[in-house]
């Protein structure tokens, strides 16, 4: 039976808090750190980088494929902190049929990291950082009831306020402000007004006849607007 060996560091990454879209720099952090809660200065960090690429067909549905995107090394500094820099370029479709797409793209990019400290001890770890041409996840959300042909029926007076989710593509909740409005079946206005994501905007649904009502909330964020229906 080998003989087990104690850990003396572990390697950490940060997850990336800001939202990133095609263009930017990903800057990537992290850190070695001894189990006795000291700093591993001169450790080898050798990091692999690929990404899931997707990109949006005009009938609602996303296709992916799987690219290798660059490999390199660096070492930790004094305070055992370490970076790695990328350019995150934008995909290109280049599969079949692309009239039947959208030039609407997103990226999950994952970053493996092998960490040597000086003693020669391995760890590894990764992490994933979500890009996109929309920044932002928006999603409206209403109490539950019962889908038919497409929509979803609900009972009216149930609902006196409504809730404009909004989270970065990680899932981590992005506070930012918005418009909603309100339209009947024939698409004329009901009713329309400002949101704050993530708290509740108070809407009577029971004020109005039973019927066809669509609800949008839209944003827009570094240039480009975001909606949700």
């Amino acid at each position: 039976m080998e003989e087990y060996k104690r850990p003396n560091f572990s390697v950490s990454l940060e997850p990336v808090g800001e939202v990133l879209c095609f263009g930017d720099v990903v800057r990537q952090t992290g850190s070695l750190k001894s189990y006795a809660g000291f700093s591993v200065a001169g450790g080898t960090i050798e990091y692999t980088i690929s990404r899931t690429c997707m990109v949006a067909s005009k009938t609602g549905w996303w296709n992916s494929w799987y690219e290798n995107v660059t490999a390199g090394s660096t070492v930790s500094d004094n305070q055992g902190n370490f970076e790695i820099l990328f350019p995150a370029e934008r995909p290109v479709y280049t599969g079949i049929h692309p009239e039947e797409y959208k030039d609407l793209y997103k990226a999950h990019y994952t970053i493996r990291v092998r960490a040597v400290d000086p003693q020669g001890e391995v760890h590894e770890t990764q992490i994933s950082v979500p890009v996109g041409d929309i920044l932002l996840d928006l999603n409206i959300e209403l109490p539950k009831g019962e889908s038919f042909d497409g929509r979803l029926i609900i009972d009216k007076d149930r609902v006196k306020s409504v809730l404009v989710r909004g989270t970065t593509l990680n899932g981590t909740p992005y506070s930012f402000q918005g418009d909603w409005i309100v339209t009947d079946a024939e698409g004329k206005e009901i009713s329309k007004g400002q949101f704050t994501s993530n708290e509740p905007v108070a809407f009577d649904f029971g004020a109005l006849p039973s019927g066809d009502y669509e609800m949008t909330a839209r944003t827009e964020y570094r240039g480009r607007e975001i909606d949700t229906k």
